[in-house]
């Protein structure tokens, strides 16, 4: 996917951290990788592709979400959308139940980003959607 860049958070934890497994998710497919080190300024993140992708390091894609994601981001759908929601899943751990939850992760590239989340600055104007065809898969 040429028209993607995907920027890589430090998610903290070097036991549950795996860049190699977040960038074998996506396949065949091959994004632009960038790894983000340090707290990040969301806000002074440069992206030169059409489409910015936000993932921590111990996260990577669901298979049926990596064969939706090329449909998104360059059909007829990427001309409608600005923002896409992905739906979230982490591993439960001791008693609690498995969490899932949405979160935005990409953005066109002219999206105004937040400082310190990953979070549009404003969402007036912008159009908003989920892909709901598969997960991102946290531990």
């Amino acid at each position: 996917m040429e028209n993607l860049t995907v920027f890589i958070i430090d998610c903290g934890d070097d036991k549950k951290k795996d860049v190699q497994r977040l960038c074998k998710s996506f396949q065949a497919h091959e994004p632009k990788f960038i790894e983000l080190a340090g707290k990040v300024d969301f806000s002074q993140v440069v992206c030169d592709t059409e489409w910015k992708m936000f993932l921590y390091s111990d996260e990577y894609l669901s298979g049926k979400l990596m064969e939706a994601l090329p449909i998104f981001l360059t059909s007829y759908y990427s001309e409608q959308f600005d923002v896409y929601g992905l739906v979230k899943v982490e591993e439960a751990r001791k008693n609690d139940p498995t969490r899932v939850w949405e979160c935005p992760r990409i953005f066109r590239k002219t999206v105004e980003m937040r400082r310190n989340s990953i979070e549009p600055l404003s969402i007036q104007g912008l159009e908003y959607t989920r892909i709901l065809d598969g997960f991102l898969i946290g531990m």
